[in-house]
């Protein structure tokens, strides 16, 4: 994974451990303490055990089967207090648009430049698909965004799909857009909120 890949959503992951079965990789996403979003292997490498069962406490994982926790970036520790060094694959992780993006540790690629110039991130929706489907369908703006007097020529959309284990896909799509000038602030505060929790479209 040497590009950056968006795989969970920030609220999803605040909840707790998110299992991702991508389809080269099985990771799981948390947030320690302090919400900064991290990602290992999902395979406890002790004896298999799924992290995303575990808990986070400060900031590492533990395991639920023998108690190894293992910091966001793979150094782990036995229910003894030993060190057992790095034994976790770890990936990099940046949260950005509402959604946690990974890629693998050290990969030289920078997150990219999604916004365009003028414009800001309106809404994000994030969408599984079940198993066999094809990946969800991307729809056009829906009433929300013409309640809002968004320009259409001035609307911009991105869409990743991301392949998935057992032939499932997912897509992370990301609008930006320019939102008219509001004379009273919490006007605008209400608008941009109801963009990116409302259904943006058709």
């Amino acid at each position: 994974m040497t590009e950056w890949c968006p795989v969970a959503e920030r609220d999803a992951v605040a909840k707790g451990p998110v299992r991702v079965e991508l389809a080269d990789d099985d990771i799981v996403v948390f947030k320690t303490a302090t919400g900064t979003p991290a990602a290992l292997q999902a395979h406890c490498p002790h004896r298999g055990m799924l992290l995303s069962c575990g808990t986070v406490h400060d900031d590492v994982i533990t395991c639920p089967y023998h108690g190894w926790s293992f910091d966001r970036y793979g150094r782990g520790t036995n229910a003894a207090g030993q060190d057992r060094g790095q034994c976790a694959v770890s990936y990099d992780t940046h949260e950005a648009f509402g959604l946690v993006w990974v890629k693998s540790a050290g990969a030289p690629a920078d997150f990219p430049q999604l916004c365009p110039a003028g414009l800001e991130h309106l809404h994000t929706r994030f969408d599984v698909a079940p198993e066999t489907a094809g990946p969800p369908a991307v729809g056009p703006v829906g009433r929300i965004g013409r309640l809002f007097a968004i320009r259409p020529a001035r609307l911009h959309q991105i869409a990743y799909v991301l392949p998935l284990a057992n032939g499932r896909s997912a897509v992370a799509a990301i609008y930006f857009g320019h939102i008219p000038d509001m004379r009273i602030p919490l006007v605008g505060s209400i608008v941009r909120w109801a963009l990116r929790r409302l259904p943006f479209e058709e």
